[in-house]
């Protein structure tokens, strides 16, 4: 059984262990519709998630459009994939890319962190 089903057993409060879940993942893919971008909780776990980003650089953050809608805001401000042809191989290529994106910007973050303790440690 997955994660993601074992959140859905009737004895499980599913909202805590999504939030649980949410907090030790490092991407999170969000798909919008015209029927999705409606849903109350969709929307309210997508900005704890950004909050989260926001906070702690992680857990990436990627809406992905496959409906001709506007993104909420604060969503609209981060980059997102408009994939209105909903067409997988362009969103995979996508998701793909930003994740490259990720892992280079971890990468310089930890490359600064060491060039300060290297510094501190001459002081």
């Amino acid at each position: 059984m997955s994660k993601l089903q074992s959140l859905f057993e009737a004895e499980t409060d599913w909202q805590e262990g999504l939030s649980k879940m949410l907090r030790g993942t490092d991407i999170v893919l969000i798909i919008f519709s015209k029927i999705s971008s409606r849903i109350p909780f969709l929307l309210a776990e997508s900005g704890a998630a950004l909050g989260m980003f926001r906070e702690q650089g992680r857990p990436l953050l990627i809406p992905i459009l496959i409906d001709d809608i506007e993104l909420p805001s604060p969503l609209s401000q981060i980059k997102n994939i408009r994939a209105l042809d909903r067409n997988v191989d362009k969103i995979v290529a996508e998701v793909i890319e930003s994740l490259g994106k990720l892992v280079g910007n971890l990468k310089a973050r930890e490359e600064q962190k060491h060039e300060v303790e290297r510094l501190l440690t001459l002081i």
